[in-house]
Parts: structure tokens; sequence; C-alpha cells
């Protein structure tokens, strides 16, 4: 009896709108500002992740050509997890500047 008691609260817990009504000012001060700072870290990254899609194109504008340039933004335009999740704190899309960056560096602006 005890455990389906126990197990009934707990689904009681997760599906009930049971948040208190009265919050203290502090806690709705830190929860606005961590608020901020996520998306904060968000419009960065996005940035940052945007700056190097665009730079690693401009690369291949250069040395692969003009129509090499447009299929490579094709391609990324129509990707809709590329847009979507770029901003988001993942680690693969953490790593997705960088490896854009060296990837440029490595292989588009070497001299053929």
């Amino acid at each position: 009896m005890c455990s389906i008691t126990w197990n009934c609260t707990l689904l009681a817990a997760a599906f009930s709108d049971s948040e208190p009504k009265a919050k203290p000012f502090f806690s709705v001060a830190v929860r606005q500002g961590a608020k901020i700072v996520r998306y904060t870290v968000r419009s960065v990254l996005g940035l940052y992740n945007a700056f190097c899609m665009i730079s690693f194109r401009h690369g291949v504008q250069r040395t692969f050509g003009r129509n090499a340039a447009n299929w490579y933004t094709l391609f990324q335009a129509s990707q809709f997890h590329m847009m979507y999740y770029s901003s988001r704190t993942l680690p693969n899309f953490l790593a997705l500047g960088l490896s854009e960056s060296l990837c440029y560096q490595t292989f588009v602006d070497m001299e053929c």
C-alpha cells in the first residue's frame, strides 16, 4: 500500500502545477538573470558559428569558385539542424566553429 501511494504521489507531482504562487524577489531575480545569461551565451555562439560558416564559404569561393560556394551555401541553408542547433550549447555545435576554422586554414586556404 505504501509503494502505491508513493508512486501516485510522484505522478501527481510530475503532472500537477504545484509551483508555489508567492515567489521571493531574489528567486525571481536569479531566474531572470539565468535567462539573460543563457540567451547571451546562445546569441554569441550562434553569431560565432554563423561567422565561421560565412568565412568558410568565402574560402570555398576563393579556392574552388563561385559555383562551389553557391552549392555549399545551398546545402547549409537547406539543412534544418544546422540553423536550428547552431546556437544550442551542445558539444558538437560548440566545436562547429572551431572545426570549420581549422578546416578553412588547413584545406581551403592552401595554395593549389
